[in-house]
């Protein structure tokens, strides 16, 4: 019996579910940055991730132009997680409503505004270094000629000698801890040409931020597999309390 291969839809239909595909993907951001207090550029590559598998699901055209509708894509969902969907959470957590009004006296506040604002350019830099990768690997497959894009040698360790030179940065310092840190400024400028290896390091916990800054962990490289599964139990248990809540408010308000 011959196989048919199924039709691409366009570009149209590839960028809704492009669109659906990244705002789900920021969900781990969203609770780890609300109820956790952190942010992992790790978590922005699997935006990126997201998008492309929402477009491929919705059989969007795979070519040239692809690269480009995952970044805008990629920065279209963590401008509305972090600006829109971050703020009312925390209404939600602080006076267990939100509304229209709320939110734009939430904005009203110019203090609240500066650190938004000012978590959103990390939010963007973390973007960029997380998805960077996923979109120069599409670029080059789409400009194989692959149909199919595989995003597997993304995930490969940096070297020895790469997260060296980002330890050798704190050890300069002495940033072991939170009382320590190097304040997130300084800390990018020293890493703007290593993006790659720091994203491998935050997502594996070697550098934490916190409270504003980085510092290395040493507790974190004597037991490599400790912080990832600390994020993946905070992530999908307050994954499971909302949804806990969710069930609830239907059951008493439906």
């Amino acid at each position: 019996m011959e196989k048919i291969e199924k039709k691409e839809n366009g570009y149209l239909v590839g960028i809704l579910g492009s669109l659906l595909g990244g705002l789900i993907a920021t969900l781990p951001w969203i609770l780890l940055y609300v109820y956790a207090e952190m942010m992992y550029s790790y978590l922005a590559l699997l935006i990126a991730v997201g998008a492309l598998k929402g477009y491929e699901l919705c059989r969007g055209k795979i070519d040239k132009k692809l690269p480009f509708i995952i970044g805008i894509v990629s920065v279209f969902s963590i401008t509305v997680a972090t600006l829109v969907i971050i703020p009312n959470l925390l209404l939600v957590q602080e006076a267990g409503a939100t509304s229209l009004r709320a939110f734009k006296a939430l904005y009203s506040y110019d203090a609240f505004k500066e650190a938004m604002i000012h978590d959103y350019i990390f939010s963007l830099l973390f973007t960029f270094i997380g998805a960077g990768g996923v979109i120069m690997s599409i670029r080059q497959q789409v400009k194989s000629g692959k149909k199919k894009i595989d995003l597997s040698a993304n995930m490969m360790k940096p070297s020895d000698e790469d997260m060296a030179s980002i330890k050798d940065i704190f050890e300069k310092r002495k940033a072991y801890d939170v009382d320590h840190k190097i304040e997130k400024d300084e800390f990018m400028k020293l890493v703007k040409d290593k993006g790659v290896t720091l994203n491998f390091m935050l997502s594996k916990g070697f550098v934490v931020y916190k409270k504003g800054g980085y510092y290395y962990s040493m507790d974190a490289e004597a037991h490599p597999n400790r912080k990832q599964t600390k994020i993946v139990l905070i992530t999908f248990g307050v994954l499971f309390g909302v949804m806990a809540l969710l069930f609830v408010l239907i059951g008493i308000f439906g």
